[in-house]
């Protein structure tokens, strides 16, 4: 029977530890079906025979509804852990949505009041405005990384021209889709565009 203890254990552990290749998550998962496996076979080693057929099928019974009930109740904590992560993973990408769209708009509103108030030098377009306003801009590459105010959101000038600026904000947060492929060359992050011309500023959520 010792030999037994000895080679569940060890068949659990290596379970185990293959699946922590891919995450905690995938091995706990792993090593609970290595566990099972190893109760069946430790059922079918203790109630063979001499034991009349009548006490084993009893075991058996007893083992499988225990097998059972434990299996039903993992995957429905396993189902309600995913809804609930779901649900923050989307509150926190609807708070930085929120956050980029107020970034660019203020950015392009401080630039559009000074260019129609009258405040412009002579003959100033809405670009020599925007660049004044913010040199970075001007001074950095127009595709590089701008920091918003946190490690984690990235800004693009993506076009530019005398009256018109497309502005993209990137953050790494899980967007809408998996397959949308970010300025940068990730993939799923959120993205929010901004568009700024003479006639106002219109915002396009890209994901």
């Amino acid at each position: 029977m010792l030999w037994w203890v000895l080679a569940g254990v060890l068949f659990v552990s290596i379970a185990f530890i293959i699946g922590a290749k891919s995450g905690l998550v995938t091995a706990v998962r792993v090593g609970g079906i290595a566990a099972a496996v190893y109760l069946i076979a430790l059922t079918v080693f203790v109630v063979r025979k001499p034991l009349r057929w009548r006490t084993r099928i009893g075991a058996y019974l007893v083992v499988g509804l225990s097998l059972g009930t434990i299996a039903f109740s993992w995957y429905q904590t396993q189902h309600t852990v995913a809804q609930r992560t779901a649900i923050l993973l989307e509150q926190s990408a609807e708070r930085t949505r929120g956050a980029a769209i107020g970034h660019m708009s203020r950015l392009f509103q401080r630039t559009l009041e000074e260019y129609y108030q009258g405040n412009v030098r002579l003959k100033e377009t809405l670009s020599d405005v925007f660049f004044r306003q913010y040199p970075a801009f001007k001074d950095s590459d127009p595709d590089g990384p701008f920091n918003i105010g946190g490690s984690n959101i990235r800004r693009f000038l993506v076009f530019q021209s005398p009256d018109s600026f497309v502005l993209v904000v990137q953050a790494a947060v899980r967007g809408r889709s998996q397959d949308f492929r970010n300025r940068d060359g990730t993939m799923g992050s959120v993205q929010e565009k901004m568009v700024l011309t003479t006639k106002g500023m219109i915002h396009v959520s890209e994901n």
